[in-house]
């Protein structure tokens, strides 16, 4: 998918704060404390996309490694490794990540989008 110049990314206004987030350097900034994002919400409200819009734009263009987790993620590459495509697609950035089964890794190896079940971190604890 080629997104021209003239094509604009719409994110919901509910999600704004998570890319307000990213550029945030005053130290009196709320946000600059901010090392922990939860986002909830529920079916169709547009979190899929704006978290994996944001969580794109945190690894490429901020260097910010994201864990990413579900109760489950039996069929990851079935359902969020797909979502994690389309966005580097819209964004135009396939010549900067790794794609593999459960993580998104920049090409520099600088940061990753790490994908896990709360089974497995239970498991591993």
């Amino acid at each position: 998918m080629e997104v021209s110049e003239k094509q604009s990314l719409k994110i919901s206004d509910k999600y704004e704060p998570l890319f307000e987030w990213f550029s945030v350097e005053d130290e009196s900034d709320p946000l600059y404390k901010v090392d922990t994002i939860i986002v909830i919400g529920g079916r169709n409200s547009q979190k899929s996309f704006a978290v994996g819009t944001g969580t794109c734009i945190a690894a490429k263009d901020f260097i910010l490694s994201v864990l990413y987790t579900r109760y489950s993620m039996r069929a990851t590459e079935d359902s969020i490794i797909p979502e994690f495509n389309e966005k580097i697609e819209i964004l135009n950035c396939e010549t900067s990540f790794n794609v593999l089964k459960d993580r998104v890794i920049t090409k520099d190896g600088k940061a990753k989008i790490v994908l896990k079940g709360k089974e497995s971190l239970l498991e591993s604890s």
